[in-house]
């Protein structure tokens, strides 16, 4: 697949820094040690694993940290450019042309980016993934940012630090976590030793994640497509056509509602039972907000105390990173 290879916008913006580049006066650094600049007056947030900055209501630039990153590429290693149309296939809603994908190597370190089609404005938005110091990668989604601005805070964002391959976001992911990404974008990390199978039915994609020794199980149902962002958590089910009792042989305590928090992201959670093989079982069922506001529904049951640790982990990773991208549409 051919690939146009630039230089000159590169050129253009890195010989003349002083005269071309923006000056920043903020720094963050992550749990994990990588950097970042940005200008004075941006504010930083963050949200579900990534780092958000944000200029007004319309400039912004989203931060993925190599951990993500590795969840994205499923653990294996990944081109620069194959991770660039993943992340942009998702901000974009669409397919891009990969043959756009330009490449360079800047400040040493190999760079390939993508820019999206905007309209009617002085800014560019971009996809970018970079091969920081330490061999890791990092991406950087800009979204009507001047174009100075984005390259003196591309060119700041690095990690120097040694790194092992059991560095995953979180301690209890880290031993050798695995991830699984819906088609429509929805995505969660689980513990090493499960099993996953995907399945379908009547319609509604779901997975079904089994323990090693099958003293517990957990479906995760993704209804971001079934589901608008104004549907309250209580009428999620109906809305989604989602019948757990007849489909699924899950059964609500509808009494014992109760709404939680799972980070900053607002979920609602029911007692159940679960009935498998002949067997019942306990079981809570959560339903629960994207950070873009779309809806998933997860179930635990089983011996839910003796694997609190890894269902939370499952939970609290379960979100949609395209939505969350999605800054475009």
């Amino acid at each position: 697949m051919q690939k146009i290879i630039v230089s000159l916008m590169f050129l253009l913006v890195f010989a003349f820094p002083v005269a071309a580049q923006t000056s920043l006066g903020e720094s963050y650094t992550t749990d994990v040690g990588t950097t970042i600049d940005y200008p004075i007056g941006w504010t930083l947030e963050l949200e579900d694993n990534l780092v958000v900055l944000t200029q007004g209501s319309s400039s912004r630039i989203v931060m993925l940290d190599y951990p993500l990153v590795s969840l994205l590429a499923n653990n294996r290693t990944v081109p620069l450019d194959s991770l660039v149309e993943i992340v942009a296939n998702e901000v974009i809603g669409s397919a891009i042309d990969s043959d756009r994908i330009l490449f360079d190597t800047v400040f040493n370190r190999e760079l390939a980016r993508y820019d999206i089609p905007t309209r009617g404005s002085n800014a560019s938005s971009a996809v970018v993934a970079v091969k920081f110091s330490n061999n890791r990668i990092g991406m950087l989604v800009s979204i009507n940012v001047r174009e100075t601005t984005f390259q003196s805070v591309l060119s700041t964002f690095d990690n120097i630090n040694p790194t092992s391959d059991d560095i995953i976001l979180q301690t209890r992911i880290a031993q050798s976590a695995e991830a699984f990404i819906f088609p429509s974008g929805g995505r969660f990390s689980y513990p090493a030793g499960w099993s996953y199978t995907p399945q379908r039915r009547s319609g509604i994609e779901y997975v079904t994640l089994s323990a090693p020794d099958n003293g517990a199980a957990m479906i995760l149902f993704d209804t971001s497509e079934r589901v608008g962002e104004s549907v309250a958590l209580d009428d999620v089910l109906e809305t989604a056509n989602l019948r757990l009792a007849q489909q699924f042989a899950i059964t609500l305590d509808d009494t014992t509602a109760r709404t939680t928090a799972i980070g900053s992201r607002e979920g609602l959670r029911y007692d159940a039972t679960v009935s498998q093989r002949g067997e019942t079982y306990d079981a809570e069922v959560t339903i629960l907000r994207y950070s873009d506001n779309g809806v998933g529904i997860f179930v635990a049951y089983g011996n839910l105390a003796a694997y609190a640790p890894d269902i939370n982990l499952v939970l609290s990773s379960f979100n949609n990173l395209g939505a969350i991208l999605n800054f475009v549409n």
